[in-house]
């Protein structure tokens, strides 16, 4: 289980069928190393949080094919009740290199609470997960402490006004 980034309180668990490596955690799921991997077929991703989501998208990357070979990439969707909300086929997808983004988008204003990513050829590897929210999502850490000082040092210059008097007097 991995924090979504932006989203602290929202946990994602990645699975797979087939030999993957997580060990970016969800940032980029590749085959394991060594010559000629086994490819991975399916990745799918659970909420711990299933009324954030409303879109995700990602890129892929096959095994070397020759310019021109094509496959298809189907991403089904679960709603909040878990149930399979409908799939998209992205048919005919280009397998020399790494994909454009591909994804989905909740246009009734349904969120997500997993998605199932297949292609019966495997996937290489897949990165730049995004998930979008319909929600503000949780600061990190460091941008309360940056907001924090910047308050702490607006008080300060205050104070220091305060104490030296007015700047400029009305006779």
């Amino acid at each position: 289980m991995q924090h979504v980034a932006g989203y602290a309180s929202v946990l994602v668990t990645a699975t797979s069928s087939g030999n993957t490596d997580f060990s970016n955690g969800v940032a980029t799921v590749s085959t394991v190393n060594g010559q000629n991997p086994p490819l991975f077929t399916t990745l799918t991703f659970t909420f711990s949080d299933w009324s954030v989501f409303n879109a995700f998208s990602f890129q892929a990357e096959f095994n070397k094919r020759q310019t021109g070979e094509s496959t298809d990439i189907y991403v089904t969707w679960y709603d909040q009740t878990g149930v399979a909300h409908g799939t998209v086929p992205f048919l005919d997808v280009d397998t020399n290199g790494l994909t454009s983004s591909l994804g989905i988008h909740s246009l009734d204003g349904e969120t997500l609470s997993k998605i199932v990513i297949y292609d019966s050829e495997g996937f290489k590897q897949m990165k730049q997960f995004a998930f979008v929210g319909n929600v503000a999502p949780v600061p990190e850490a460091s941008t309360w402490a940056m907001m924090l000082l910047g308050f702490a040092g607006v008080g300060f210059l205050a104070y220091r006004r305060r104490g030296q008097g007015p700047a400029l007097r009305l006779v």
